[in-house]
Parts: structure tokens; C-alpha cells; sequence
């Protein structure tokens, strides 16, 4: 760019000194005219300006001055500096987010000046918040931590926000109030429910036992429960009545008191206690029933039994639906539900005569499919047994008469009624309580004359009794009842043969005549007692007249020994020492021992029994004693004469006859019969076995010296008898035809008897 200025004088000289460095003249500045000036004039410069470069708002400019005469120059200008505009928003301020800004110069528009826009404040409302928003109620305040976000980013409590809460103890919508601070404003309102805990409810609750008057209810326990409560429907105020609020820990309730055979119902349910609270799962039901009362006569019907049958009868049981009858079943040893009756009778038939059969009676209630049962009552019932055949009077002996049938089927027992009078009236005159007897010994039928008996079945049981149709009667008689003693004690001492308690027996003349000769063939003294143990009838000769015992006395002595054993001490295992003091030069085995050899009790008596062995006799005194045994014999009625060193004594045959009715049911009933028994029955030399040739079993002991010759015996036939024969003479064979005699005797009174 060109421009041509007009100087002043001043400015002239200015520039002329810039050129030359000349002083220079100037005038005083005029307007030029429009003429040329042809005068000449002080050289003026004229500088043509030229801009190299404008000045800028940053930089300083450069501008070129140049005279036509060739004065030349530089100017620059300084930077004119920018000059700065409004603000320009570039990035507008947001929610919690900053925005930005500028100035620029409005010449060059360079950026002057930037800044951050503050944030704007962020509303709370715009922001998550996450919690927990279910309780359980614990009676206690109940504080969720909140956390807020604001994009991604989590705000800081009490710095950005701060947070309250309200309603937040009971059950129910708690509240939160969260309120922004800071950079953030406004107030957001949350919410959480506190919920009533889970209360598990108990199960299986049922009614496990019913009785009479009580209910027993169970339940499965419930976990984290405080207790349960137990409610019972009232029927009248059709209302629940709370009846038990048992611990946690209980798992039964009996409900008593109440009445038989009523259904009743329940409920249950849990509860947990938290603070002052209750809370409560849902209800469980239950329906129950006590059980009915039990039957009450529950019988056989009076005079309802028949050949084939019986009828059952009971008393109605309130509150009871229904009866189950049950039959027993004896081969499964079990009870079997035979009939269901809603009456209070039933009838039996379809049996055997006299056959027994046990039921028993429950009353029922049903309730909600359930049967409530009382306790049973039982019974046994029976028909009418059969009648009994075969009725015949067997035996008689003594007081007794022995009477013997058929056995009736399914009978327990029978009855013997007695009459003096064929077509009398009869009175009971026995009872036999076994079904399986064929036979029966009588001993209270009157004495002394004749009687007609008939029998019939029964069959019994606990709880009643039907009785079988009558037999034809049959005749019998019945000895007297006097004792062994008071028979063998009325005796009178006679040398010749005399009867005591014969009950209308007399010898014949040849029997009598037969025994008195066999007897007086003895020589000498004899002591002889026929004593028969059925009828009680004795006959004697010299009965009471003593001689020396030999062996006989080891029997007695034996029994005392065996009495004295009978509860087991000492056993028949004891060991006895053979010594000196027991040796004996008459009838012995041990004596071929040596002295100190010993020998059990058992063994002793074995050998008397097989050797009449005398020093076995001797080791049992040793061991037994002999006040003892004389006290035993003398209880027997029987005279005491060893002692004193006298190991024999004397005897009687009456007092003989009194040791064997003693030893005689010792066989049988003593602690060891079967070993005494064997022993007797085996006896050495018993003149009576051989003189009976061994018809019947003869329990014996004889006894034998150089001036007595014995045989004491119980004879076993069909009626026993005790035989004695003490005799001052020896003779085997006069004694063997004295037990002949004896035993024709014995036949002909029971051909007596029996006729």
C-alpha cells in the first residue's frame, strides 16, 4: 500500500534529518493551493508508506516509508492486543455433570479464556438406590443400609445425602427418607416391609391314643418355635376353647376328663414369642374320640346252652355305634373277628356238645374314618356237653369206692350225685375238675350201706357251666373211715386169730383153720398182723406180742434216714467211713472192705436192700444217730427199744404194721420213691415173695437170726395189704405157706366185699 502524506515544515525537517541528517527550514504548514507552486520551496519529503505487515492482536506491525529523494524508514506499530468477546458456552452445565466455556477475541477469535461450568445440582430423585426390602420382624428398629448411585457412581452418606427412617419396629411398610446434600438435592422417599415371621405349623398332629376319658394327641415338633397352643371345639357355644399352650419342646397333650365314646375336635398350631409379640402359624386339625366304655355283662345267656350251641348277651354301651365279637382261634393262638352287631344279643349255633369257646366284646365308635374300640371284655362260653356212658362201679376199699366211665368229649369235669333210693332224689355228692378223668375214687359216700350214684358231664369255664343229661344210676357201698391206728390200736392180744373193723366180713371156717395152722406150724411164738389198706379190716394173732427185730428194724430205720433226707441234706451222695465200730460178723459185703473204705448213703442202703448187709446198717446209725429215729418210731406209735448200745431192739407185728403204713406211702411220695421202691420190690430172701410166687409186687424186709426168723411186707395186690409174721423159730418154708394162707384170707373177704 502506497499513501502520500503532506508534512509539516517540522515533519519535513524530521524527515529530511532521517534522510540527510540536514537541518531543514520549514514554513509554517499551509494548505497548498490547487496551482502549482513555481517558486522554488524547501525540499519536502514525501514518503510513500508501505505496510509489510499490519500489527495483530499478538503481534507488533512493520510499515515501510520511503521519500521520492530516497529517504526511506521503518515503522512498528505494537500489537493492538486482542479484544475479548462474551462467553461462549461450549459443553452446557448438566446434573451432576460440568459444562464448559470461552472467550475469544473478537478480532483474531482466538481463545481468550475457558472455564468449567459448575455442575448442576443433581436432583436425588435421578439417582438408584439399592436395599434390602424384606424384614423379618425382630421387635427391634429395623435400619436398611441404602446405597446411592449417581451414573455408575456411589454418593457418600452424609456428604451427598443423608438418610432418616420411620415406622420401622412393627410389622408392616417401613419408610426411608433419603435427602440429597451437597450436589444433590431434593428428598426421595423409599419403602421395605417388615413381614410377621414364618411360623412353621406342627405336623402329623393326630391322635395317637383314646381311652375312656382321655385323649392323647401327638405332634412332629416344629423347628424355631417358642410353643404351641391347642384349642378344643366347644359343641355347645360352637366356640374353640384354649385348652393347653404347651413349650416347644413338648411333643404330647392328653386331654382327660373327658366323657366315654364322645368325638371331640382339635386344632393346633405354632407360635414364636419375639419381644412382647406373638406370632402364630396356621391351624392344624385333628378329629378325635374317647374310646367307649367297655361291655358290661357280657354273658351266656341263662339256660341258653344246647347240644349245639349258647347265646351271648350285654348291656348296651352309650355312645357305642357298634360291637365287635371276637372269636379265638386256638390254632393261630390268636383273637379273630368273627361277627359286627349293633344289638346287644347274639346266637351261637354250628358247635360240638360241651365244646368251650372264648370270645370277646368291643364297643365301637367311628369318627372320621376311624374306629375308636373299648377294652375288651372276655368270656368263654360252652354248650351243653354229651352224656356220659359206660357209668360202673369199678373197686371199692376201705371209705373209698371206685367208680369209672367213658370220658365225655369236650368236658371239663364231671359230677357224681348219690341217692340211698334208685328213683330218690340226689344230692351232689362229688365234683371232678378234670375232663380227662375216667375214674374217681370216692371217699364221702356214707358209710355202712348201699347207695345208687349216677354222673354227669360238665363243662366249665371261668366264667359259666353247662351240665350234660344224667346216666343211669349205679349201686355202691362204702367201708368205714376209721383210721389205720385207731383199727390197729382197738386190737386185743389173742393167741389165736381174731378180726378187727372185718365190716361184716367172717372168715370161713377153712380159711381160718388153714392161717391158724400155718401159724402154729411155725413153732414157738408168732406175731402176725393181715392188715388190709382199702377196707381198713385187720386180723391178728399175738399182734402185740414183742420179740427181737433182727434185720426188720433196718426198714424203719431206713425210713427215718430217708425222712430225715428229704430236703436233700444230706444227699444220698454223702460219703460214709467203714470203721472199726461198724464191723458185724452176720450178713454184710461191706465187711469184706477194709476199715476206712467209704461208702455213699445210697450205697449202704443198696446193700441192705441186696444183703441185708448189717454194717451198712451200723454206718447209717453212725451218721443218723439213734434219739432221733426213737423219737421218729415213737411218733408211729410204736415201741422205742434201741439205744443204750442196743443197735436191734424189739417188735411187734402191730408196731411193724404201723412202720410199713408209713414206708408204703413213702414209696410213692417220698423225695426218692423210685430208688426205695426198686429196692424193697428186689429185697433179699423175702419168704413172702417166694410163698406168692411172685404174683404180686412185694415190698419187703425179712430178718433172720439163729433164734428169729421174719417177713415184714407190704403185699400190692389189686387191694394192698400189710403182712407181718414174727416168729421165735426158724423155717423158710413154714413162712412162705404162712403168706399162702394170709393171701386166701385176703381173697375170700374181697369176694366178701365185692359181691
Amino acid at each position: 500500500m502506497k499513501l502520500l502524506r503532506i508534512l509539516t515544515a517540522a515533519a519535513c525537517l524530521t524527515v529530511c534529518c532521517c534522510a540527510v541528517r540536514l537541518p531543514v527550514v520549514c514554513a509554517e504548514e499551509t494548505s497548498l493551493p490547487d496551482t502549482e507552486i513555481t517558486e522554488p520551496q524547501p525540499h519536502e519529503h514525501l514518503f510513500e508508506e508501505q505496510v509489510i505487515k499490519e500489527p495483530t492482536c499478538t503481534e507488533s506491525g512493520e510499515y515501510y516509508y520511503k521519500c521520492a529523494c530516497g529517504e526511506e524508514y521503518y515503522e512498528y506499530p505494537p500489537a493492538l492486543g486482542h479484544t475479548p468477546g462474551e462467553w461462549i458456552v461450549d459443553q452446557p452445565a448438566k446434573e451432576g455433570v460440568t459444562g464448559k466455556r470461552h472467550k475469544e477475541c473478537t478480532v483474531c477469535g482466538e481463545i481468550l479464556e475457558e472455564e468449567t461450568i459448575p455442575a448442576l445440582a443433581v436432583k436425588i430423585t435421578s439417582c438408584s438406590f439399592s436395599y434390602t426390602r424384606s424384614y423379618t420382624y425382630t421387635s427391634k428398629a429395623i435400619s436398611p443400609t441404602v446405597t446411592v448411585k449417581y451414573n455408575g457412581k456411589t454418593l457418600v452418606k452424609n456428604k451427598d445425602y443423608t438418610v432418616s427412617y420411620s415406622n420401622n419396629v412393627n410389622v408392616g411398610t417401613a419408610k426411608i427418607t433419603v435427602k440429597g446434600k451437597g450436589d444433590f438435592t431434593g428428598t426421595k422417599t423409599l419403602t421395605f416391609t417388615i413381614k410377621a415371621p414364618t411360623v412353621a405349623a406342627p405336623k402329623n398332629f393326630s391322635n395317637t391314643l383314646s381311652v375312656t376319658n382321655s385323649i392323647r394327641l401327638e405332634w412332629k415338633k416344629a423347628a424355631s418355635v417358642s410353643g404351641y397352643v391347642i384349642h378344643r371345639y366347644d359343641s355347645k357355644t360352637k366356640k374353640w376353647v384354649k385348652i393347653s399352650q404347651p413349650a416347644q419342646s413338648v411333643q404330647r397333650y392328653s386331654d382327660k376328663n373327658r366323657p366315654a365314646g364322645t368325638e371331640q375336635k382339635y386344632r393346633i398350631c405354632s407360635y414364636k414369642k419375639i419381644g412382647s409379640k406373638y406370632f402364630y402359624s396356621g391351624w392344624v386339625y385333628a378329629n378325635a374320640s374317647t374310646t367307649p366304655a367297655a361291655v358290661k355283662d357280657f354273658r351266656q345267656k341263662d339256660s341258653s346252652a344246647t347240644a349245639d350251641g349258647y347265646t351271648m348277651v350285654w348291656s348296651k354301651v352309650t355312645g357305642a355305634d357298634r360291637y365287635a365279637i371276637y372269636r379265638y382261634d386256638y390254632s393261630a393262638c390268636k383273637y379273630v373277628r368273627y361277627k359286627t352287631v349293633k344289638g346287644t344279643s347274639l346266637k351261637i349255633t354250628g358247635v360240638q356238645p360241651g365244646a368251650r369257646c372264648a370270645y370277646k366284646i368291643v364297643a365301637e365308635k367311628v369318627c372320621s374314618q376311624k374306629t375308636y374300640t373299648s377294652q375288651s371284655v372276655k368270656y368263654k362260653f360252652t354248650a351243653k356237653p354229651a352224656k356220659t356212658l359206660g357209668f360202673k362201679v369199678k373197686d371199692t376199699d376201705r371209705s373209698k369206692v371206685k367208680i369209672g366211665w367213658q370220658k365225655t368229649s369236650n368236658a371239663t369235669g364231671y359230677q357224681i350225685y348219690y341217692s340211698s333210693s334208685k328213683n330218690g332224689t340226689y344230692k351232689l355228692l362229688k365234683s371232678v375238675g378234670s375232663g380227662s378223668a375216667t375214674e374217681y375214687t370216692l371217699t364221702n359216700l356214707p358209710k355202712g350201706k348201699a347207695y345208687y350214684l349216677k354222673i354227669r358231664a360238665v363243662s366249665r369255664t371261668p366264667y359259666t357251666v353247662s351240665f350234660g343229661n344224667f346216666s343211669a344210676p349205679v349201686k355202691a357201698r362204702a367201708f368205714n373211715n376209721k383210721s389205720y391206728e385207731s383199727v390197729i390200736s382197738s386190737y386185743t392180744n389173742r393167741d389165736y386169730l381174731t378180726s378187727v373193723n372185718a365190716q361184716g366180713y367172717k372168715m370161713s371156717a377153712y380159711a381160718k383153720n388153714r392161717l391158724h395152722n400155718s401159724l402154729r406150724s411155725l413153732g414157738g411164738t408168732a406175731s402176725f398182723v393181715l392188715l388190709d389198706l382199702d377196707s381198713g379190716a385187720l386180723i391178728g394173732y399175738n399182734a402185740n406180742t414183742y420179740l427181737g427185730t433182727a434185720s426188720t428194724v433196718k426198714m424203719p430205720y431206713m425210713l427215718y434216714c430217708l425222712n430225715q433226707m428229704e430236703d436233700g441234706s444230706p444227699s444220698m451222695n454223702k460219703k460214709l467211713t467203714f470203721k472199726p465200730s461198724d464191723a458185724s460178723d452176720g450178713s454184710s459185703l461191706i465187711k469184706s472192705y477194709p476199715f476206712g473204705t467209704k461208702f455213699t448213703i445210697k450205697q449202704c442202703m443198696q446193700y441192705i436192700f441186696d444183703y441185708s448187709d448189717n454194717c451198712g446198717y451200723y454206718m447209717l446209725q453212725d451218721e443218723f444217730g439213734i434219739s432221733g429215729y426213737n423219737k421218729f418210731i415213737s411218733s408211729l406209735g410204736c415201741r422205742t427199744s434201741v439205744g443204750g448200745g442196743i443197735r436191734w431192739g424189739v417188735v411187734s407185728a402191730a408196731d411193724s404194721a404201723r412202720e410199713w403204713i408209713q414206708m408204703y406211702d413213702y414209696l410213692y411220695n417220698g423225695r426218692y420213691a423210685d430208688f426205695v421202691r426198686k429196692g424193697f420190690a428186689n429185697s433179699t430172701s423175702s419168704n413172702f415173695r417166694i410163698g406168692l410166687n411172685y404174683k404180686y409186687p412185694v415190698y419187703s424186709k425179712c430178718g433172720w437170726t439163729d433164734y428169729y426168723h421174719h417177713d415184714t411186707a407190704v403185699i400190692e395186690a389189686e387191694h394192698p395189704y400189710v403182712l407181718v409174721c414174727l416168729t421165735n423159730r426158724v423155717s423158710a418154708y413154714r413162712l412162705q405157706e404162712v403168706a399162702r394162707a394170709a393171701d386166701y384170707v385176703h381173697d375170700e373177704m374181697w369176694a366178701y366185699y365185692n359181691k
